[in-house]
């Protein structure tokens, strides 16, 4: 009886053990909670072995799992994850069938934030301020030069404009100006690839997916000592957002033309008898007795519209291929852009972009992901700021408009008679000179990286990125052999110029500059939901490698013409290089947390050594803690769907530059000179900050978000003056505090819910963004000091204690008699207000001798006080979307309220009585403008501190997109646009426009080296374009109309 028990009992386990853990196949559908619809791509993976499926475009899988029916083992587990939405584990539990609904993440995937997160965060639990620019904001209105189209956009963020040549990038300031001395460029990422420089003119814009901006130092801690100033990173396209299986290909073609905002007023008037009015040169003789300029000029030319201005045409061409499979997504494409821009007689700017974007799973648990750029360019440069007439923009004004400049030349019968010019001013014929002086740039970039992301459990993801940025820019200014002009161009000498020395003439200048960008990066991520909370910590290990070369040679008396060689120039043989290496270390801990995405938590500790600090200070660090309370998810507020409240507090820093820490030298003709005395204790500045602010939904139609932000950067870099007997000029040192108060806003209104319009198919939004910036110098370690961005007579910007950072000073010629009351021996009855506005004497008005009075001291010095401050009052931007199905129309206005420009174009213009002011006010004579009038010999003063306020329309286009299949549905889509840039200005600022700046040192030239050139005050190298609003012959902005088309195949 028992052997028979015995015997069934092993019958029956070998019968039941196969059932026991049978391999058997799940299936199901995956749908989304937001629509119910089929969601394809979705990864499904058995979360004990690794195995899986995707999706496919119903939402169906099917997957092998491991069950038992017959003991406590509950088999297997799948876990449903798709970008986008919340990641869902499912226990099989015997199941054959099993189908997942998918919820979306708090917010759109575009609303995800990753730059300084430690695994992305949606918008919503982001516990510090974040902006974003999507790519529908970028693709409403696109520019061709990545940046141009930022402003407005962001709360916060402004765009500093140099000028409006083709090719030229623009420059940032994210709130307020943390540095005085080192700039307020932020830290440019694209696609985890630090930029070397920061210069997006490399970059189409028509790849871009979006951009996140890191405005203060709560977020930007993330970056350590690159990141005083803000971070912005830049997306772009990988064709992840596609459906499995689909192919993209996009073409877009835009053409246009561009053309002047605005010609200068120039005075057509002479005070000097015409001797013979006849052309091609007339002869004016000797100034009239009463100095008046009312006589009209003889054989009066229009040169801005003769020799200056055009229509410039504009085009691009655009192809894209996206793709995605169940394991691969990617991006290839190319571009053409062609400029000519406003200028005549320039060719303007070609780039040609390439790139490639991949993503590949290797498997369940590896990932590549692959980026790549490649971009060349040619530029026929004209020189963004001058001197006076040292260009051929400033030359064109400066000339007397009176001569035929195709005269030819009595020396060698050439055309354009370089000496045209009799009236004794000597003004070069622009013609001649761009006929035989040009320059050049080309470029190169190249961009790329390598990532792999090793996933061991589902909770843990380990990732390595190499990236490299590598950029070339090779620069010539080519003088011909046979040069006339006395007026030599660039940085050339005499023997440029024919005949001199017997010289042949002609020159030649070559520089080129290498950088390069090398990251290193590895980073583990865990990340674990529990009892409501929500976690991801992450851990950073960062090497970067940063190295720069710079070669020049220069030299006159060119033997052959035309031969552009090195070896062709036989006099006056300079040679000039320059070369740099920066490497750093860091290590960094980041944790962001919720609870039940209600409570808010962000923290992070960074420690960071570079060979940029002093060995006494090689090591910094930097921190960050933020919260946010999302009230709403507790409380009911009628009318409110959604009110977040957070703080923030954090620091980061500013890097020394190389030659701020470092022993510098300069070895001239052979001769070594000392520079600066290099600082074994010089640290990074640091900026703390402290951020309070909200986000509220409410009424379903109004999202607005605000901030107000205190922030102090201490440990200021400067130079510091020496002694005599240290040898050296000066020593940077850690001397000054500058501090600030932020406020910033951003309302988006949607009119649709807001007037509860039912109609299918229609949309129309407002965003209005708001910012306004009080920054001060709080503390000085040094004697205080004026400086500026280089170029001659520019030092007007004052670094004192207790002054605002941005107020000029000048000299001051009295606008009203109570100016006269404490000056010494002055009767204010003595004098009276012209019909220019200024004080003057009683019996001087309407003689020769009618000048400004200038105040003075005590000890007859002229006074030199605060003339003005490039602070605006406000900056808003006005964002305007309205359309129906396929029909769309977009505005953006910016608006700038106060900030003060130094308008040097009029003041130089003055010099020559070239300005129409000195016309424009019958009865006042030459001699008011001129030297020892408010000319004042290019002396800064208040006359030409301008207010620098505008409305403008800065960007609009009207598009039309065909969303059904074109041709049989070969064409998927087709979209039409007509788009303009920069239409209309309401200002009362009396040159070319308002939104200028100051051109910082650019890549061509070391210009440090010479006197009076962009960025050689030693005080800021480089310059500073969001401080120093100056205006000096910039390259005027231009008004620009396109029309594109794109078709998506």
């Amino acid at each position: 009886m028992l052997t028979r028990f015995s015997g069934i009992t092993c019958l029956f386990f070998l019968f039941t053990l196969p059932l026991a853990a049978q391999t058997i196949a799940v299936r199901g559908r995956v749908l989304s909670s937001e629509d119910a619809k089929p969601l394809q791509g979705v990864n499904v993976v058995v979360k004990r072995t690794g195995n899986g499926a995707v999706t496919n475009n119903n939402g169906d899988y099917e997957v092998n799992v491991q069950q038992n029916y017959f003991t406590t083992y509950t088999g297997d587990t799948l876990i449903f994850s798709y970008t986008g939405y919340e990641t869902m584990e499912v226990a099989v539990n015997g199941l054959t069938r099993v189908n997942a609904l998918l919820h979306p993440l708090a917010v759109q995937l575009d609303e995800v934030i990753v730059t300084g997160t430690a695994a992305g965060r949606s918008q919503k639990i982001i516990s510090y301020a974040v902006g974003q620019i999507s790519e529908n904001m970028l693709q409403a209105a696109p520019s061709p030069i990545l940046g141009e189209g930022f402003q407005g956009k962001v709360a916060g963020l402004r765009v500093n404009r140099v000028g409006s040549q083709p090719g030229q990038g623009v420059f940032f300031q994210i709130r307020a100006a943390d540095a005085i001395a080192n700039g307020q460029q932020p830290l440019i990422i694209v696609d985890g690839i630090f930029l070397n420089g920061g210069n997006l003119s490399d970059i189409n814009p028509e790849d871009v997916e979006r951009i996140e901006i890191l405005k203060g130092s709560a977020g930007a801690s993330y970056y350590g000592s690159q990141a005083a100033n803000g971070v912005i990173q830049i997306f772009t396209r990988r064709g992840k957002n596609l459906s499995v299986g689909d192919t993209r290909v996009t073409y877009r073609a835009e053409a246009g033309y561009s053309q002047e905002v605005k010609r200068y007023d120039i005075n057509r008037f002479t005070n000097r008898e015409i001797l013979d009015p006849a052309g091609p040169q007339p002869v004016l003789g000797n100034p009239s007795a009463d100095d008046l300029h009312d006589t009209p000029l003889p054989n009066l030319h229009d040169y801005q519209e003769e020799i200056l201005f055009r229509k410039g045409a504009f085009q691009s061409h655009y192809v894209a291929v996206e793709g995605k499979s169940g394991r691969t997504n990617f991006l290839a494409s190319g571009q053409r852009l062609r400029d000519e821009g406003i200028i005549q007689q320039y060719d303007g700017y070609t780039r040609h972009n390439f790139r490639v974007n991949v993503d590949h799973q290797l498997s369940d648990k590896l990932a590549l992901q692959v980026s790549s750029m490649y971009s060349a360019s040619e530029q026929d440069w004209l020189p963004p700021t001058s001197n006076g007439p040292s260009s051929y923009l400033a030359t064109a004004l400066f000339l007397t408009p009176i001569f035929d400049l195709d005269a030819f030349n009595e020396e060698d019968r050439s055309a354009y008679d370089w000496d045209i010019d009799n009236t004794g001013l000597s003004t070069t014929n622009p013609l001649y000179d761009h006929a035989h002086s040009r320059q050049r740039v080309n470029r190169t970039r190249l961009l790329g990286s390598v990532g792999v992301q090793y996933f061991p459990a589902s909770w843990l993801t380990l990732a390595y990125q190499a990236a490299i940025d590598r950029s070339t820019n090779q620069y010539e200014h080519f003088v011909d052999k046979g040069y006339l002009s006395i007026n030599v161009p660039g940085l050339f000498g005499p023997l440029a110029t024919y005949g001199v020395q017997n010289s042949g003439g002609g020159g030649i200048q070559r520089s080129l500059r290498t950088a390069n960008s090398l990251i290193s990066r590895f980073n583990a991520t865990v990340r674990k939901s529990f009892s409501g909370f929500n976690t991801a910590v992450s851990g950073i290990l960062l090497y970067e490698d940063l190295t720069a070369q710079y070669n020049e040679g220069i030299g006159e008396n060119l033997a052959v013409a035309g031969l552009r060689s090195l070896d062709n120039a036989r006099s006056n043989v300079f040679i000039a290089s320059e070369s740099q290496e920066v490497v750093a270390y860091s290590g960094f801990l980041v944790a962001d947390a919720d609870y039940k995405q209600k409570f808010i938590f962000s923290g992070l500790w960074r420690r960071e050594g570079s060979s940029l600090f002093g060995p006494d200070q090689r090591w910094a660090n930097y921190y960050r803690a933020s919260g946010a309370y999302r009230l709403t998810q507790d409380v009911r507020i009628k009318g409110i769907q959604e009110l977040k409240l957070r703080a923030s507090t954090g620091t980061s820093g500013i890097r020394p530059a190389f030659e701020q820490r470092f022993e510098t030298f300069e070895l001239l003709n052979g001769v070594l000179v000392k520079n600066t005395l290099g600082n074994d204790a010089l640290r990074p500045s640091l900026s703390k900050e402290i951020e309070v602010g909200g986000h509220i939904t409410f009424l379903r139609a109004f999202d607005l978000d605000a901030s107000y932000v205190q922030i102090t950067t201490e440990d200021q870099i400067l130079l510091t003056p020496l002694s005599g007997a240290s040898g050296f000029a000066g020593q940077w040192r850690n001397a000054g505090t500058v501090e600030a108060e932020v406020y910033e806003a951003a309302l988006t209104t949607d009119f649709k819910k807001l007037f509860r319009i039912k109609i299918p198919d229609f949309r129309w939004e407002l965003t209005a963004t708001f910012d306004r910036v009080k920054q001060s110098i709080s503390q000085l370690d040094v004697p205080s000091y004026t400086t500026g961005p280089g170029i001659q007579q520019s030092s007007l910007f004052l670094i004192e204690e207790g002054a605002s950072l941005g107020a000029m000073v000048g000299e001051v010629f009295a606008t009203g008699l109570d100016q006269l009351e404490d000056q010494e021996g002055i009767d204010p009855g003595d004098y009276t207000i012209n019909d220019v506005g200024y004080i003057v004497h009683k019996d001087a008005i309407g003689t020769p001798d009618e000048l400004p009075y200038k105040l003075r001291d005590a000890n007859g010095n002229p006074l030199v006080q605060v003339i003005g401050d490039i602070n605006p009052d406000f900056r808003m931007g006005f964002s305007h979307v309205i359309g129906f199905k396929g029909l769309e129309l977009y505005a953006l206005v910016d608006w700038k309220k106060g900030g003060d420009i130094y308008n040097m174009t009029r003041h130089w213009l003055y010099r020559d009585q070239r300005h129409a002011d000195v016309s424009s006010y019958p009865g006042v004579p030459a001699g008011f403008f001129g030297s020892e009038g408010l000319y004042n010999v290019l002396v800064p003063n208040n006359h030409f501190v301008e207010d620098g306020s505008f409305v403008m329309l800065r960007e609009a286009s009207l598009s039309y997109t065909f969303r059904q299949g074109l041709f049989r549905n070969f064409v998927k889509g087709m979209r039409l646009s007509l788009t303009g840039r920069n239409l209309m200005t309401w200002t009362n600022y009396s040159g070319f426009h308002p939104d200028v700046s100051a051109a910082p040192r650019d890549e061509n030239l070391l210009t440090n080296r010479y006197q009076d050139e962009r960025g050689s005050d030693t005080r800021t190298p480089g310059g500073d374009p969001s401080l120093f609003a100056v205006d000096a012959f910039n390259y005027p902005l231009a008004r620009t109309y396109t029309f594109s088309l794109q078709l998506t195949f």
